[in-house]
């Protein structure tokens, strides 16, 4: 079921059923959405994705394209970082496959076979299958995406630093410790609590 929301120069349409709908327009008149609206789709898809679909359960299409979800968006996002790819949502792979330049590879898990990693998952929003970075590929009025695909952008970077963080880490715990042993087998105790204090506390050792 669908129903369209009277904005003038544009066509604004609920899809759901017939109580997502009514609870969407109830919504709509409480929340007075339409005294944010324009005509001028990049912000309009602003104010529908912020203010009005965390608010409601049925989709919306402006002009016939997909407003998205932010709020679910990014929620399941973060499960997949947190979880592996192997728990990417119906609603998510649609949004990689409709707006980041990347092709269908037949279904989901077709999706997830060619990107199965979270190493992948970034090396796509860098360089998409058009060869472009995913925000760059997004149109500028699909103000939206470009917003969604910003911040799991954001959320890849921050992720791919704490690893590097974490991998120099157990480099240097992982070198310390066979220096120490070293030293220990050196007789040399002393060296164990100088290794460490270098590794834990350096502005102690530079004192």
């Amino acid at each position: 079921m669908s129903e369209r929301l009277e904005v003038p120069n544009t066509k604004i349409t609920l899809h759901g059923t017939r109580q997502e709908i009514k609870h969407a327009m109830n919504y709509y008149n409480q929340a007075n959405i339409q005294s944010k609206l324009f005509g001028e789709e990049p912000s309009d898809r602003l104010v529908l994705m912020t203010g009005y679909l965390p608010n409601i359960k049925c989709a919306i299409s402006y002009n016939g394209n997909t407003v998205w979800n932010k709020e679910k968006l990014i929620r399941d996002f973060k499960r997949i970082l947190n979880n592996g790819m192997k728990n990417l949502s119906d609603y998510l792979y649609e949004f990689f496959h409709l707006c980041c330049g990347s092709i269908a590879h037949f279904n989901k898990q077709g999706w997830i076979a060619t990107y199965p990693t979270l190493a992948s998952l970034r090396n796509f929003f860098i360089k998409n299958e058009y060869g472009e970075p995913v925000i760059a590929h997004i149109p500028s009025w699909q103000t939206d995406a470009v917003e969604i695909a910003q911040a799991m952008d954001r959320l890849l970077n921050k992720l791919h630093i704490k690893q590097v963080r974490c991998n120099i880490c157990n480099q240097l715990v992982g070198d310390t410790i066979h220096d120490c042993k070293t030293h220990i087998s050196q007789h040399h105790p002393e060296a164990l609590i100088l290794k460490l204090r270098e590794l834990f506390y350096p502005d102690s050792v530079n004192q």
